[in-house]
């Protein structure tokens, strides 16, 4: 994909730009997501789906939370799978 490429996808939750939109049959939906979200409530609470992530922050700090472990700050640079 070429820089500015991709599908913009906006939420509640999110403004993304989802990348290699248009392969089919792929197992992973990579995308960079916007947020700016400052609490857990600004982003409507958790949500869950099946499946595994893969985070990377590029740029800023970001705190992930999730129903299986405490609260965890990433740093730019930072990465987590789960």
């Amino acid at each position: 994909m070429r820089k500015g490429d991709g599908a913009k996808f906006t939420s509640d939750r999110l403004c993304a730009l989802v990348l290699s939109a248009e392969l089919a049959h792929k197992h992973m939906h990579p995308f960079v997501n916007l947020t700016s979200a400052k609490t857990l409530a600004q982003t409507g609470g958790l949500n869950a789906h099946d499946g595994e992530e893969f985070l990377f922050v590029l740029k800023g700090t970001l705190f992930l939370h999730s129903q299986s472990y405490a609260p965890l700050k990433l740093e730019q640079g930072d990465s987590v799978y789960f």
